[in-house]
């Protein structure tokens, strides 16, 4: 199994939350990540949707662009389906 840290060596240079909306049920955080993946730039951006139970985390959702981690992260090219 190929874990982020094999797929972006060096890390994110950057993580910024640039939104949050929350109640005491869940929280969904804006996030804009920036960082040199195994195939080019990987900045992309994210929604990470966390529900709470008795102040404890019990579920993560994220939310991500799928074409930019096949094209940056895992190497695929983009063909024109004919």
């Amino acid at each position: 199994m190929v874990t982020v840290g094999e797929l972006i060596p060096a890390g994110f240079r950057k993580l910024d939350v640039v939104d949050a909306v929350g109640d005491d049920q869940g929280v969904a955080l804006m996030v804009e990540g920036h960082a040199d993946g195994i195939n080019g730039l990987y900045n992309n951006k994210y929604v990470f949707i966390f529900k709470f139970s008795e102040g404890q985390i019990i579920s993560l959702r994220e939310y991500t662009s799928d074409l930019l981690v096949e094209t940056r992260l895992y190497k695929q090219k983009v063909v024109a389906d004919d």
